[in-house]
C-alpha cells in the first residue's frame, strides 16, 4: 500500500480539527471533509461492520446510541421463545465470525433467564428445568465466544454458570477445563474435564468426547513434565552451587512450578544472572555479517570466512579461541553440506539444531563441562550458569500448543536434520540420541528460544537456547531486563530494587505493545492468560471522547444489539452517561495494528488521541510512527513536538520508563533524533542526543566495554 504523505498545512489541519474535537467545538462540514479527503486509503476489516464503523467515524456521521427496552413475560414458555430467538441471533453473529455481537445476544438471553428465574420459579417443574438447560446451553456458547476473543476469564466464569444451570452438561465442563487451564489453574482444569469426558459418553457426543480427551492427554502429559520438573528442580537446588555467585535462588513453587527469587535484597541496575547458550546460531540474515560464536559485527572487527563451508565467519578473538575452533571443525562438514545441497534455503533452524545436538552428544559422552567451554567465557573469572543437556531436557513446552499439523511440521523437520547428519556424520553419530528425543528437544528449543536483538538497532541477530534463561516468568512490569553480552551470554539486569524473596520475572514480549495485543500474542505463543498487575489493571487505555473521563471494564455494558447501526451491543457509558460504542476503540486499535498508514491518516490521528488517553499504548505507538514519518517526509520542522510527546507518553505509561524500555529511547536516538540534529547540523543537539543514547546503554549493557561501542561511537560521529 502506498505511503501518505502530508504537507505541513495537513499536519496543522490535523492539529486544529483535534484541539476543538479536545474542547468540544463544532468542526464545520467542509473542514470535516478536507480532512477525511486526506484520508488517501483504508483497509477492510474483519468483521464487516467494523468497516462500516470505520467509515462512519471518518465521515463524522455517528448514530445516536441508546439502550433498547427489554420486556416482561408472564410464562416460562414466553420466556424460553425469548431466549431461543436471541439463542438462534448468537449463533448466526457466531458462524459469520461476529463474536462480539454472539457475546450481547447471548448475554441477553441469559439476562433474560435470570430476570425471570425467581418469578416463574413455582412454574410447571419440567419447564423450569428446561429453562434451565436452555440457559446452560447458552452459557457454554457464550464461554465459547470470549475464548475468541481472548476474554479467557469471562470464558471461565459463565462455564461455571452453565454447570451450575445444569451438571449433565459435558460441554460446560469442558469450556470450563479450556479455561481453567490457561488460567494456570491446572488441577482444577483437569476435574473438569475427566467430570465432562464421563458425561459425554451418548453416541452424538463422540466429537466432544474426542475433543476433551485430547485435551485431557496434553494436561496429563503436562503434569507428567511438572512432575519430573520438580524432581530435577529440587535435585538442581541441592547440587548446583553457581547460582550461589548471583543474588537469586533456584525455586520450586507448588503453583507456579520452577522460578527464580531474590535471596537478598538487590539494588536498581545490578547484574542478578548470566546464562550461557546450550546451543546457539546466527539467523539467515546476518550470516556474512556477524561472527558465528560471539555474534558481533565483524564490519567493527578483523575476522576469518570459513572457505570450506562458507557458511561461518568469526572475529579474531573467537578464531584464535582453540574450543571455538574445535567447535566449528566439528560442524564445517554438515555445514559445508548444507551450502552445496541447499544454497538458497533458509537455515537458521537447521543450524541452530546442528548446534544443539553436536553439544547434545558431547554431554552424552561426557565431554561437555564448564571447563571445557572456551577460554574467552573463562579468562574474566565472571561467573555464569552453565547448563546441562539434562537441564534441556526438563524444559517445559506447550502440548495443547502442538496441533497435528506443527507435529508433523517437527516430525518432518527432525528427520531432515537426522538423515542430514547419517549422510555426514554417519548412522551411529545420533543413535544415542534417538529420534524421539531429538523431536522432543526441538519442540522445547523452539518454545523455549531466546533471541539475540542488536541494542543499537533493535533488529534480530541471533537465536540461542539457555535453559536457566527460560526459568524466568513473564510480567508486562518486568523488574529485569536482559540482553547479550560480549560472549553471546543472556545476561539480565535489574530495573528496580528487587526486595528479598520476591520473584525475578522479565517480559517475553515489547511490553510497548496494547494490553489486547500482548494477551494475544502469550496466548497463541504459550498458551497462558497473563494476570500480571499491568493487564489487570484496565484504567489506562480508553477515555470517554465527549469529556475525557478515563474508562475502564466497570463502564463496560451490555445491550441488545442493533445490527442497523452496526452496534454490536457494547457500549462503554461514563459517569455522565456518555455512551461510546466499545467496537469504535477497538475499530482504531485494529487500523493501527494492520494499515501501514497508521500515524500518516489524519482521522486515525484525530480518533486515536479522542478515544484513547495520553499514557496508552495506542497513543504512544502514534507518536512513534507519527515521528517516523515525519522524518521519512521530510516534514523535519514536527520532529522535535512530536519527540516531546512521545517520551512525555513514555513518562505516563511507565513509572521508570528509561530503565523498563531502554530499547525504545535508543531507538528514537538512533533512528529519529541523530539524524535530524546531524541533518541540521547541529552539533550540540548532536553531542545530546549521542550522550542520552551512551547513558541509557550504559545502563542497560554497559556500553563501555561492550563490543558495540566501536559501532556506537561510528553511528554516532559527530563532525
Amino acid at each position: 500500500m502506498d505511503k501518505i504523505n502530508l504537507t505541513k498545512e495537513e499536519y496543522d489541519l490535523v492539529e486544529k480539527v483535534y484541539d476543538m474535537f479536545k474542547k468540544g467545538q463544532q468542526v464545520d462540514k467542509a473542514t470535516l471533509e478536507k480532512v477525511v479527503h486526506m484520508q488517501k486509503s483504508v483497509q477492510l476489516l474483519k468483521p464487516p461492520y467494523k468497516n462500516n464503523l470505520m467509515s462512519q467515524f471518518s465521515t463524522g456521521m455517528s448514530q445516536p446510541l441508546s439502550e433498547t427496552p427489554q420486556k416482561s413475560y408472564s410464562t416460562v414458555k414466553q420466556v424460553i421463545e425469548r431466549m431461543e430467538q436471541l439463542k438462534k441471533l448468537g449463533n448466526d453473529a457466531f458462524t459469520r465470525e461476529e463474536y462480539w455481537f454472539s457475546v450481547s445476544y447471548y448475554t441477553m438471553a441469559l439476562r433474560c433467564f435470570d430476570k425471570h428465574s425467581m418469578s416463574l420459579a413455582n412454574a410447571d417443574a419440567q419447564e423450569v428445568k428446561e429453562m434451565r438447560k436452555l440457559a446452560a446451553i447458552i452459557s457454554t456458547n457464550l464461554s465459547l465466544s470470549y475464548v475468541k476473543q481472548d476474554y479467557i476469564q469471562e470464558s471461565a466464569t459463565v462455564a461455571e454458570k452453565a454447570i451450575a444451570y445444569d451438571e449433565t452438561n459435558a460441554k460446560a465442563f469442558f469450556r470450563s477445563g479450556y479455561a481453567l487451564q490457561r488460567l494456570g489453574m491446572v488441577d482444577k482444569a483437569t476435574a473438569h474435564y475427566q467430570h465432562g469426558l464421563r458425561l459425554a459418553t451418548s453416541s452424538k457426543n463422540n466429537a466432544l468426547h474426542g475433543q476433551i480427551k485430547k485435551e485431557l492427554d496434553h494436561v496429563f502429559l503436562q503434569q507428567r513434565q511438572n512432575a519430573a520438573n520438580r524432581i530435577h528442580t529440587r535435585t538442581r537446588i541441592a547440587n548446583d552451587t553457581s547460582f550461589s555467585a548471583f543474588p537469586v535462588s533456584l525455586v520450586w513453587d507448588p503453583v507456579k512450578g520452577r522460578t527464580l527469587s531474590a535471596n537478598k535484597d538487590v539494588p536498581k541496575g545490578a547484574l542478578i544472572l548470566r546464562v550461557a547458550p546450550f546451543g546457539a546460531a546466527l539467523i539467515d540474515e546476518t550470516l556474512s555479517t556477524h561472527c558465528s560464536s560471539c555474534f558481533r559485527n565483524i564490519s567493527f572487527c578483523k575476522h576469518v570466512h570459513c572457505s570450506k563451508c562458507k557458511m561461518n565467519t568469526m572475529c579474531e578473538a573467537c578464531n584464535s579461541d582453540k574450543t571455538i575452533a574445535e567447535e566449528h571443525a566439528n560442524e564445517c562438514d554438515l555445514l559445508a553440506f548444507l551450502h552445496k545441497h541447499t544454497p538458497n534455503a533458509q537455515t537458521t533452524d537447521f543450524r541452530f539444531m546442528i548446534r544443539v545436538l553436536l553439544r547434545a552428544v558431547q554431554h552424552l559422552e561426557g565431554k561437555a563441562n564448564k571447563q571445557s567451554t572456551p577460554e574467552s567465557w573463562r579468562k574474566d573469572g565472571a561467573p555464569f550458569i552453565y547448563d546441562t543437556l539434562d537441564d534441556l531436557d526438563h524444559l517445559s513446552d506447550v502440548p495443547s500448543n502442538i496441533d497435528e499439523k506443527k507435529m508433523e511440521a517437527f516430525t518432518t523437520a527432525t528427520g531432515a536434520i537426522t538423515r542430514v547428519f547419517d549422510m555426514v556424520k554417519g548412522p551411529t553419530f545420533l543413535a544415542q540420541l534417538g529420534k524421539q528425543h531429538i523431536l522432543d528437544l526441538y519442540s522445547k528449543i523452539l518454545f523455549n528460544a531466546h533471541e539475540y536483538i542488536d541494542p543499537l538497532h533493535q533488529t534480530a541477530v541471533a537465536r540461542g537456547i539457555f535453559p536457566t534463561g527460560a526459568y524466568l516468568n513473564h510480567s508486562c512490569q518486568p523488574n529485569c531486563i536482559w540482553y547479550t553480552d560480549n560472549n553471546g551470554m543472556l545476561a539480565y539486569r535489574s530495573t528496580r530494587v528487587i526486595k528479598a524473596g520476591e520473584e525475578i520475572v522479565t517480559s517475553y514480549l515489547d511490553i510497548t505493545m496494547d494490553r489486547s495485543k500482548r494477551i494475544n500474542r502469550l496466548l497463541e505463543q504459550y498458551a497462558f492468560y497473563c494476570t500480571c498487575s499491568r493487564c489487570s489493571a484496565d484504567d489506562n487505555e480508553y477515555h470517554c471522547p465527549d469529556c475525557r473521563e478515563p474508562l475502564s471494564t466497570k463502564h463496560l455494558k451490555i445491550w441488545e444489539p442493533q445490527p442497523s447501526i452496526n452496534f454490536d451491543g457494547r457500549v462503554h457509558q461514563c459517569s455522565k452517561g456518555h455512551a461510546t460504542m466499545s467496537a469504535m476503540f477497538e475499530v482504531l486499535q485494529e487500523m493501527s495494528h494492520n494499515l501501514p498508514i497508521f500515524g500518516k491518516g489524519p482521522v486515525i490521528d484525530i480518533g486515536l488521541r479522542s478515544f484513547f488517553q495520553d499514557g496508552s499504548m495506542m497513543v504512544l505507538n502514534h507518536y512513534s510512527s507519527r515521528a517516523t514519518q515525519a522524518m521519512e517526509n521530510g516534514l523535519y520542522d514536527l520532529v522535535p513536538t512530536t519527540m516531546d510527546r512521545l517520551w512525555q507518553c513514555y513518562k505516563d505509561a511507565f513509572k521508570d520508563p528509561r530503565d523498563l524500555i531502554p530499547y525504545r529511547y535508543v531507538g528514537d536516538c538512533v533512528q529519529v533524533l541523530f539524524p535530524l540534529a546531524k541533518r541540521d547540523k547541529s552539533i550540540p543537539i548532536m553531542g545530546q542526543v549521542k550522550e542520552k543514547c551512551r547513558a541509557t546503554l550504559e545502563l542497560q549493557i554497559q556500553l563501555s566495554t561492550h563490543h558495540i561501542l566501536c559501532e556506537f561511537e561510528q553511528l554516532f560521529t559527530i563532525k
